[in-house]
């Protein structure tokens, strides 16, 4: 349907409002939304994802990475046999990002080794090695550490 103005004239290029409800910008500034990232992972892993997806967009790029160090020590602690690897869908999700991270490095110079690092978690996360996972974490850590 046509918006129109008090005029009687159509209205173009009307700017859609933003839905922080359900597609908030800071989960949406990547090659795919968060949500499709980290369905089927868990609520501690899905979490751990959500911090490294959304650090650069949100606000307190140390915190959010802060908090999904603390999500995947809390995945890798108390993680049962049904949470081992996350869903194919995942997976491929993560793959996704990684493979934009790789991208992302190889063009913004400035924030090549962070983009590295990000891509490194995804990898990690995509294969289920939570170790290199972690230590991705602490790289993106001091790098934005080191920007500052």
């Amino acid at each position: 349907m046509r918006k129109w103005d008090q005029g009687g004239v159509p209205v173009r290029n009307v700017p859609k409002p933003v839905d922080y409800v359900n597609h908030p910008p800071h989960y949406k500034q990547r090659c795919i939304e968060c949500i499709d990232a980290t369905r089927g992972m868990g609520f501690t892993l899905g979490n751990c994802v959500k911090y490294v997806y959304r650090a650069p967009y949100k606000g307190n790029i140390q915190q959010d990475l802060e908090k999904a160090r603390f999500y995947l020590v809390d995945h890798r602690n108390h993680r049962q046999s049904h949470m081992l690897q996350p869903s194919s869908q995942a997976t491929h999700g993560c793959r996704l990002l990684a493979a934009e991270s790789r991208q992302r490095a190889s063009t913004d110079k400035e924030m090549a080794n962070y983009h590295k690092a990000d891509a490194v978690f995804f990898y990690a996360i995509s294969d289920g090695d939570y170790q290199i996972a972690a230590d991705a974490i602490e790289l993106l850590i001091a790098e934005v550490l080191e920007q500052d």
